[in-house]
């Protein structure tokens, strides 16, 4: 509570706001103003952790809030998961529910139009539904490239195609066009679930392969729904961090880890000759120094199960080690 008077606002103590209101004024017909600021209150989750916090100022932003809880990681809307900027003022968000998110989980999203083009980012388990409206597919499945493009459309595609990756539980689905071919379809599976195209399959429900040049069309004229089965070697999916960018690459265990940071050089534009400028870490609990010709399957071994399914690595320009 303050005392808006004379353009300055003064704060009110406990033991202001007994006093009479004759005590603040300075004639008898003075006009006094109070102004009544009500502290927001947020809840965040960090996995099955909830902290709760009472704002102590109503221009705290997002970067004060994060150093307030003292982490280093982002804040995103529990609902939407979408990552809050550091600059934006808390008390005008709508939301009070946030999550914590790592910064290798941060998707960067740009969403075109015949219009606009807006960008944001979002939590890897961020649905589609939460940006367009699309099917309920995790970001995390489009994580092969830096920023994630989307554009929209107007017009409804004919086919809704579903695909399961064998052995591992995870369905994807999607809408396209009937002339869209089995080898399309393999290639953008293979994309979505981040495996390796070497040696994928594409096999329908009872375990036929279909020919790689057959169209949905040439399948069936009539159907609108297809599903198949994506069969694939095994491979170790892979993510690297390199300031606020993230991407998800399979990768087989003898391959080298400077592979991920080439692919990544290439994203963003940095030239491949400058690789000794920088540095790898694992995103292990020891933050483990990694050299580029280390093998894909070594650095899996710093990661304790359940982790080491996943290898999560960071790189770093040396002078900002």
């Amino acid at each position: 509570m303050s005392l808006e008077k004379e353009n300055q606002s003064i704060p009110l103590s406990k033991h202001d706001v007994q006093k009479t209101l004759r005590t603040f004024c300075t004639t008898e017909n003075d006009e006094l103003n109070i102004r009544l600021a009500v502290s927001k209150v947020v809840t965040i989750h960090d996995g099955e952790k909830e902290t709760t916090i009472v704002l102590p100022k109503e221009s705290m932003t997002t970067r004060d809030l994060l150093k307030l809880i003292n982490t280093d990681r982002c804040l995103a809307a529990k609902e939407t998961k979408r990552i809050r900027k550091e600059n934006e003022v808390i008390s005008f968000i709508q939301e009070d529910k946030f999550l914590l998110v790592d910064r290798k989980d941060v998707c960067h999203v740009a969403i075109t139009s015949s219009a606009f083009v807006v960008e944001n980012c979002f939590s890897s388990n961020a649905t589609i539904v939460d940006i367009i409206a699309a099917k309920e597919t995790q970001l995390i499945y489009y994580m092969a490239e830096t920023p994630i493009h989307f554009t929209t459309t107007e017009n409804s595609l004919p086919v809704t195609v579903r695909v399961n990756l064998d052995e591992h539980g995870k369905t994807i689905q999607f809408s396209c066009h009937r002339i869209m071919t089995v080898e399309r379809l393999c290639f953008i599976s293979c994309r979505l679930f981040s495996v390796s195209e070497d040696n994928a399959q594409l096999r329908l429900a009872d375990g036929t392969n279909p020919d790689e040049g057959l169209s949905l069309n040439g399948m069936d004229a009539i159907r609108t729904n297809f599903e198949f089965l994506l069969h694939s070697p095994r491979h170790l999916p892979c993510s690297i961090t390199y300031l606020d960018r993230t991407i998800v690459l399979p990768r087989h265990s003898e391959q080298l880890i400077s592979s991920l940071a080439k692919k990544l050089f290439e994203q963003l534009s940095i030239d491949f000759d400058r690789i000794d400028q920088f540095e790898l870490f694992a995103l292990d609990k020891d933050k483990t120094l990694l050299r580029l010709d280390m093998f894909i399957g070594d650095i899996k071994n710093v990661f304790p199960p359940p982790s080491s399914s996943n290898v999560a690595v960071e790189q770093k320009e040396k002078n900002f080690r």
